[in-house]
Order: structure tokens, then sequence, then C-alpha cells
């Protein structure tokens, strides 16, 4: 394309866009670029002098690694659960707060408080929560007659201690959006299935559901890209632990490049985990889109 053939309203576009297009190039596409690059030799920050190109050699190895596979079983294992806690809890606290009830604003400002603080700062506070020895969580449990709970200090409760925090966290982004689905449901349509004689259930299972269809949709891709990030709540809270029994793909990537400086490993993780995504996100809007229009 050459500029002499475009008008001057077209020039000035581009220039506008070119500070968005260098912040892309620097930020976004180099970066990975170089990912590929030192995914393909073993280096070492320790000793760069020495990298070695090993082609794919990288990639046989984690294919190869208990703990990499592990922290695949891990990350997926949290994403799932998750998922579906928040869509399921989500929608019940929706249509609590879709009713007209007095003060209902104020109790929903204070149950998006949990998604409007970083993960790191709530990952923080549920290590003194879940305490063995002084946590306010043991405390609860002995009084309702549970027991102790070793939370995040067991191998067994430790991924789901996570889950819990995880699905406390952001449910209140769930319930936010298929409340503003339920909000878009024509009420001319839940008059006529009343006057039908429709009961809550059959209203719900058979207008309110088709209805959030898509709503549902849209979260899942949204909070699945994000849980298969998972990192920050992993490191503020269990470092991938005890053992490996909360790694995940994020942190396994840190723990190699920042920690034993296996750059080259860790960038040969960093794209597998890209093309999870990639795949995972491509399959679900193939879900819900055919042929570039919503399917109905």
């Amino acid at each position: 394309m050459r500029l002499s053939g475009l008008s001057r309203l077209q020039k000035v576009g581009l220039l506008l866009l070119l500070p968005a297009l260098v912040y892309l190039a620097f930020l976004s596409i180099y970066p990975m670029v170089y990912a590929v690059l030192l995914s393909g030799k073993d280096v070492n920050l320790a000793r760069p002098y020495k990298a070695l190109f090993v082609g794919l050699g990288n990639f046989f190895r984690l294919f190869q690694d208990g703990l990499f596979l592990k922290s695949i079983y891990n990350t997926m294992r949290v994403a799932f659960v998750s998922i579906v806690l928040e869509l399921g809890i989500g929608y019940v606290v929706a249509e609590i707060f879709d009713k007209r009830l007095k003060g209902m604003e104020i109790l929903r400002t204070v149950y998006m408080l949990p998604m409007m603080v970083t993960p790191v700062v709530w990952g923080l506070v549920w290590v003194y929560i879940f305490n063995p020895n002084f946590g306010l969580a043991n405390y609860l449990c002995e009084w309702l007659g549970l027991g102790f709970q070793p939370w995040f200090a067991s191998a067994d409760t430790a991924i789901w201690s996570l889950i819990l925090v995880n699905v406390w966290q952001w449910t209140p982004f769930t319930a936010v959006v298929f409340l503003a689905g339920l909000s878009g449901i024509s009420t001319t349509l839940l008059d006529a299935a009343a006057v039908d004689g429709a009961k809550w259930h059959q209203i719900i299972r058979y207008v309110k559901l088709p209805a959030l269809k898509y709503v549902a949709m849209v979260v899942i891709l949204m909070r699945m890209m994000d849980n298969l990030r998972l990192f920050d709540l992993v490191y503020s809270t269990t470092q991938g632990g005890p053992g490996s029994a909360t790694e995940t793909m994020s942190f396994f990537i840190y723990r190699h490049g920042f920690k034993f400086f296996n750059v080259g490993y860790s960038s040969a993780a960093a794209i597998i985990v890209l093309v999870v995504i990639t795949i995972l996100s491509q399959l679900l809007i193939r879900i819900f889109y055919r042929g570039g229009e919503i399917h109905e």
C-alpha cells in the first residue's frame, strides 16, 4: 500500500494508529517471538554463553517431565471445578440481587469487593484465615464440630483450599454478568409464562436459562483463560506446595524461569500453555458461533 495513494484523512488515521502499533510490537509481538526463539535453546541465565540449539528438545523433555504433567492436571482441575462452582453460585446470587428489595444496592456493592482487590492481597489474607494453628477457619470448624482442617498445609486439602479462595474471589464477577443478563430478559416474557401457570422452577428452566446461555458461554471463556494462567493466587498462598500438590502451569514456568534460570525450558512451557489456551478458546468460540453468527 503506497502512502501517496491515501487521502489526508487516511494518513491521519494511520498516524494515530502508530503509537498502538509500536506498543503492540514491543510489548506483545517481540516478547512472543523471543520466547519462541528461546524455546529452541538449552540456555541458562547463569551461563548464557553456553547456550545450545536443541530444536524441539525442550518440548520433548517437558512431555516426559512428571512435574509439568502434574501442573497441567492441577491447572485443569482448578479451572473445571472453579468454573462449575462459579456458574452455579453466581446464578443463584444474581437471582437474589435481581429482586427489588430494600438495601440490595449496598449488598451488591459489598459483594463485589473481593474482585476489586488484587489476588495477591487476598491470598495473603487467606493464608492467615487458613492457618492451622490460629486461623479463623479452624476456629469456625471446631465450633461447627467439623474438627481440625489442615487447609493449605496438606497435599490432600491444599488444592481444594485454593479452589475455594479462587471461587470466593471471582464468583462476584459471574454474578454481575448473570445479573446483567437477567435484567435484559423481557418482563413481558416472564409475565406471559406466569399467566400460563408456569412455576418458578419452570420459568428458570424454560425462560431464563435459555436466555442466559450465551452469557454463560462468555463467562466460561473468560474464566477459562484466567484459570489457565492462574499464578498470583498460587504464589501468595502455597508456592505450588505442599510438594507439587498445587503446582500450576504458570507457576511451573515461573519456577524454572526465575528460580532455576532455565529460560529456554520455561519458554517452551510457556509456548505450550499459549497453544493450549488458544486451542481451548477456539473450540469454545466455534461452539458459541457457527458461520460467524450466533447459533440459535
